[in-house]
This record gives C-alpha cells, structure tokens and sequence, in this order.
C-alpha cells in the first residue's frame, strides 16, 4: 500500500492519499482517470458526519450541541494516473471548504478524516463532495464525480428537571398556583402543560402538545411559571414540565404530577401591568415571573375580595421605590372598620389596645390616610385610577430569581414583596423626615398606630436615638422600627448588620433571600383579612448545612421561606413553615434557604 501527502491550499489538516490497487481489482477499467466519491473499507459511508474527529465508521445520533467533523474519501477508478485536482465541500448547498490533491494513481483514494463543521441546527441537512471541482482532469467522467448524504441533527434530549411546587400530591393550592422546578444546564427556556386528566399528558421527548383535557400550554425562560388565567376551584390537576433548547422540544418531562385547588373564593387580586422599562429588558420573563410569584403570596395569604392593580417600572439608581394613592377617613371610621373585619386573633390584640373616640391616640388628628386597596378591603369604594401604585426596581443589581445565588446582588422577590406591602397599606406620616424634625400633625398612617416604645408607651418620634417597636399590644415586640432618616421610618430597623433580615427592612442586604413574615401579620391588624395557614407537613431533601451562632441553618433547593421548624428523619426533612423565629425546645431546628447567610456581608441598599 502506498500512502501520500498531499498539503491543503488553505493551510488546514493535511489529506491523506491510499494506494488499494489490490483491494479494488475488480472494479472495470475505462480509457482515461475517474475521480469519483468513495467509501473505503469500514467506513460507514461515503462521507461521515460524526460528534468527534476520525470517527470514520460513525451512525449514532447528531445533535445540535455537538461540534461536528466531517470525513470523505475520493478515488481514481480510471484507468490512468490522473493531474492534480480540487475537491469541494458544501453544506446545505453552501461552499464550506476546498482541496487541492493529486496526481493520484489507478484505484488509489485521498481522504479528510478530521473536518471541522462547527454546529449544525436542528433539522435535516445536506453535506455534498464534489472531485475535479475545477474540471481539471483532462478526460475525468464527470457523471459521477458529486455525493450528497443528506444527515439529521436532532435537537438536544435535555434531563428532565424535578418539579418542586406545586408538590405532588398537594391539596388546597390556590387558584393561581405558583409552578416551580430545578434549572436544566444547557436550557434556554422550558414547556409546561397542565390538564385536568394526566392520561393527556405526554410522554414523547419531542411532543408539543397533549390531549383535549390541557388548559394550559406555555413556555417560559426561567425554571418557574404563574398562569394568566386562574384555575377552578375544588379541581385535580396534572402537569409536567421539560427544557428547551432554542425553542426545540427534545428533553425528558420531569413526569407527572398532581394537585388539588382549594375552595377558592376571592382573595386579593393584584393585577400588575409592565411598562416598557421592564418588557424590552432582556431579562423581561425572568423580572415578570418573579413579581407574579410575589403576587401570588398575597392572594394565598389575605382573602379580601379586592382588585388593586400595580405598575412596575425600572429604575437605574436606588433599589426599589414607590407611589401609591391615599385618602383620608374619620380615625373613629377606621376603628368601626377594623371591628366589622375582624376575623384573627391579631385583629383582637390590635383592636383591644386602640382606644375609642374620635381623634387618634399618636397625634391627636381625627383623620388616618389609607392607602386605596386597604380602603377597598375595609369596604369603602374607591375606583377610577389607572393604578393604585407605581413600583420601581433597579433589577440591575438583583438576583432575578430564586435559582440566582450572586451574593452581591439584592433579592427581587424581596424587594418586589416591600414595595407592595407599602402600594398595599404600610407606610408612616413620619416618612420623609430629617432626624430631629417636628412631629408633624396631619392625618397618620395606620402603621403609626402600631409604634411602641420600649416602655410600653406609644413612640412617634424622628429623633434618631429613640428606639420603637412594631407591637400590636405594646409589650410583645414583632419588629424594631427604623429611626435612620436615610430609610423610612415605617420600615424595620437594619442598620446593624447582625439583625435577621426581613423583607421590610429599611437597608436591605445583598445575598439575602427573606420572605414575608411578621409582615402578614402587620396587613391583618391594619385591616387586611389574612387567611390562618394550617400546619403542612412537608418532605424535602437536604442540598447543603452549616452550623451557625448555635443553630443550624439548612439550603433547601427551589423553596421558598425563611423560618421552618424541622425534625430529622434520616436524610429526609419534615418541615412545617412557621410564622415566628421560635426554635421549639423539641429538638427541632431552625432553616433558611438563604444563599450565604453565614457569611453575611455588610454593604447595604436603601429601600423607599
């Protein structure tokens, strides 16, 4: 056997030439050279697209996250030793790359075994040779002298993600539920599908679609996905998700699961509208999912037959900021309207330490400004607006999801969640003051109401060494209020970087997850009907643990909340969320899913 070298006229791999005289001795010969496309001995073909390079005798699967190589062999079946000629490469018709070769003798073949093509999308495509290009050969048959192997490149089958919420086999989800499960790496956006039968659901990596029972079927860029439309009440539901790639469908589902919705009713309903600040951002499905996440907490949290509708708009500096409408009522009215709404045992507290009469007992004005959804909840009409409230964001220096961890990024959730408990009704007369300002004596804010100082004694202060409370009775302290004019004074006191973060923090931190907490509580006693949650028994698996300040905080992948109490059960948790800080003496420990918490930095951002 004779081998020869012959140089690529770009620079590119050298060709190799193969004598196989005796091999092909029984191929006819013809008068002149015959430069033809040729399969040698255990090859798979004539040209061969495979996932790496000198894969010669490749007939698995292309996919379009591979990095394709190509390989083909021309031959000389003439008759005579022929010149020196071209051979060309075309891709989809397309000029991709050319040979020069030759003199080759009689039955001898040149190949390329190592030919980069890069990418291909998914789909079908044609990769054609074609010898003596240039019709160099004087007397080369040209019938012959092209191949085409037309190749499919599939889209990449991607794992299936594990779904986390709703959780399978849950009852008493809301109508609005909230679809959650693990980013897939490679993925560039998900389909998920819910029906009312799971026979309806498909299996097929590569389906679309399901059967007539689907009411939903939508795509989305991040690992989460709040529906437009609410589902029914007191119904079962299945519903499976799989990643994408470029839009392609060809990955595991992640199986299917199943849930109740619970009786329904109305509760409070925000419907957030995004201005073009939000929508041309790129991140824009990622920033929009995660405000509807936020959203969905306050319709599962407060059952008020309401409608308030947010805007949401970004902003280049700060944090987060609002504006919201207020209107003013009789301080007695307010006390007349808390009495009628009153369903939990925090409305009690509250109303039992709010005396009677008519002026109020913070600054003796008759009148309490309230926003215009609380004034809705507590049964007064007020409409006409476009919006109740515009909510500023500076996502440029957020985490836009659960899934992002950058510990020097600000929560979105959070901030979205601050933003909308002031649209909604928190906020302070105070709000806005220099340190050592005059108490100002217009209508208050009904937070006010709930400012104590250390001695049980009502606080309405600027003065930045006084120290208040938010406390429903005076005595029982849920939260320290801010007194730094750089915050408002309506927000929670975080100036101290050993304070557990809240979501009503004044001066936010980065890398922290919190979620809302005593802040339910303060919507309830200020006139919102907050729905009791029953006690829920959980099992989630453990993704990471370390021991901090005598406690043990745990990372729970794809939850949501801050504070659980937990009882070990081999390497399984069951957990059940609370709304205190409590460690029971049980031997049950306090969790967080707060990303780097036991490293908590101490650069902060102002929260308006």
């Amino acid at each position: 056997m004779m081998i020869a070298i012959v140089k690529n006229i770009f620079g590119r791999s050298l060709l190799g030439a193969v004598m196989a005289a005796a091999m092909l001795s029984t191929i006819a010969a013809v008068a002149a050279p015959d430069l033809t496309p040729f399969q040698p001995p255990n090859w798979s073909g004539k040209i061969v697209v495979a996932p790496a390079p000198n894969l010669t005798n490749y007939t698995g699967s292309l996919y379009s996250t591979n990095s394709l190589y190509l390989a083909w062999a021309v031959q000389n079946t003439g008759s005579s030793e022929n010149a020196q000629f071209d051979v060309e490469v075309l891709v989809d018709g397309q000029f991709s790359q050319e040979w020069q070769a030759g003199p080759l003798p009689q039955f001898a073949y040149v190949f390329v075994t190592n030919y980069f093509l890069g990418a291909l999308s998914a789909g079908s495509h044609t990769v054609a040779v074609i010898a003596d290009v240039g019709q160099n050969v004087s007397g080369d048959i040209r019938t012959n002298s092209a191949y085409t192997n037309t190749i499919a490149v599939n889209p990449v089958l991607l794992p299936a993600p594990a779904a986390y919420t709703p959780a399978n086999g849950s009852v008493g989800q809301i109508t609005v539920p909230w679809f959650s499960w693990a980013p897939v790496t490679s993925a560039t956006s998900y389909r998920i599908l819910i029906a009312t039968k799971g026979a309806d659901l498909p299996a097929s990596p590569t389906a679309t679609s399901g059967g007539s029972s689907v009411v939903i079927n939508a795509t989305t860029l991040t690992p989460n996905f709040s529906p437009t439309i609410q589902l029914n009440s007191n119904a079962t539901y299945f519903w499976e998700v799989h990643a994408q790639i470029d839009s392609q469908d060809n990955a595991t589902w992640s199986g299917i699961q199943r849930f109740s919705t619970g009786s329904g009713g109305s509760g409070i309903t925000i419907i957030p509208t995004f201005d073009s600040s939000i929508t041309s951002d790129p991140q824009a499905a990622a920033i929009e999912a995660t405000i509807k996440a936020a959203i969905s907490t306050y319709h599962q949290d407060f059952s008020d037959p309401i409608t308030a509708r947010f805007e949401f708009l970004e902003m280049a500096d700060g944090l987060g900021d609002n504006s919201a409408g207020l209107a003013y009522i009789p301080y007695s009215d307010y006390l007349d309207a808390l009495a009628s709404h009153a369903t939990t045992p925090d409305d009690a507290t509250a109303l039992a330490n709010l005396p009677p009469g008519d002026i109020n007992p913070v600054n003796g004005n008759q009148y309490v400004n309230l926003k215009y959804p609380l004034l809705r909840a507590l049964g007064y009409s007020i409409g006409g607006q476009a919006e109740d409230a515009s909510i500023y964001l500076n996502t440029s220096i957020m985490n836009l999801s659960s899934f992002e961890t950058d510990s020097n990024q600000f929560s979105l959730f959070a901030t979205v969640s601050h933003e909308m408990d002031e649209a909604l009704g928190f906020g302070s007369l105070l709000n806005g003051l220099a340190n050592g300002a005059a108490v100002p004596t217009g209508p208050i804010q009904p937070e006010d109401l709930f400012r104590y100082a250390p001695n049980g004694a009502r606080s309405f202060t600027t003065a930045a060494g006084a120290t208040a409370y938010f406390s429903l009775d005076g005595s029982t302290h849920l939260a320290q209020f801010n007194q730094f004019d750089g915050g408002d004074f309506g927000d929670w006191y975080s100036y101290n970087a050993t304070v557990t973060p809240a979501v009503q923090d004044a001066f936010l931190q980065n890398g922290v997850n919190p979620v809302l907490n005593v802040e339910l509580r303060g919507l309830d006693a200020i006139g919102f009907t907050r729905v009791m949650p029953a006690t829920k028994v959980v099992v989630a698996q453990l993704s990471g643990m370390a021991f901090i300040g005598g406690s043990f905080q745990f990372v729970l992948n794809g939850l949501v909340g801050s504070n659980y109490v937990v009882q070990i059960s081999s390497n399984l948790l069951t957990w059940a969320p609370l709304s205190t800080n409590t460690v029971p003496s049980s031997g049950a420990v306090t969790i967080t899913n707060t990303p780097g918490a036991q490293s908590r930095r101490f650069y902060r951002a102002i929260l308006h």
